[in-house]
């Protein structure tokens, strides 16, 4: 009688977009961002010239929206390494609630195969944003919330960003974006 048993383990692995550059673009008249980044792995965006915002898709524009919260059962994303400069960002409108020139949400992510659980960015972010020029916004509702610059984790509100009702929990409380740099920027 022969008996065999086998033992499948599962493992995770992570899989980024790496070493991308996104430079000396031009982009205007847009709806919703002028860049967006999920799972970038030490990526660069660097002298773009983003304006004309226009905010046609929903309660949030941005000219760099990096990252992102969670919603309907879909995993949120983070990025790493991630290099934001000499970008210059102007003539954001038309969001009903929220404008960001530029805007980072770390989404953490936990996985488990039954043994261990993961946690996933499971090191260091080392998000680098410098010397970008932020300026005009202009919003169709004047409860808007303007934010030259957001970096953050996600949050336990389902819009993220509880505004009206001041509620910014962390969806993580534990869970910080790591050796971050928001330096010399004009806003």
């Amino acid at each position: 009688d022969l008996n065999i048993v086998l033992t499948i383990r599962l493992f995770f692995v992570k899989y980024f977009n790496t070493n991308n550059s996104f430079d000396d673009n031009l982009l205007y008249n847009l709806s919703k961002s002028g860049i967006f980044l999920g799972y970038e792995l030490n990526s660069e965006v660097f002298k773009n010239r983003i304006f004309g915002i226009q905010g046609g898709c929903g309660n949030y524009t941005a000219g760099i929206a990096a990252g992102g919260e969670s919603k309907n059962n879909k995993f949120g994303y983070h990025n790493i390494g991630l290099f934001i400069s000499s970008n210059e960002i102007s003539n954001i409108k038309g969001a009903e609630q929220e404008a960001y020139g530029i805007s980072i949400v770390q989404a953490r992510n936990d996985f488990s195969n039954l043994e261990i659980n993961y946690s996933f960015p499971d090191q260091p972010e080392n998000l680098r944003i410098v010397n970008n020029m932020i300026w005009g916004f202009e919003t169709t509702n004047p409860n808007a919330h303007i934010n030259g610059i957001m970096l953050a984790t996600e949050r336990q509100s389902t819009n993220n960003f509880d505004w009206k009702n001041m509620n910014f929990a962390p969806k993580y409380s534990n869970y910080y974006s790591r050796n971050d740099v928001i330096a010399n920027n004009t806003i």
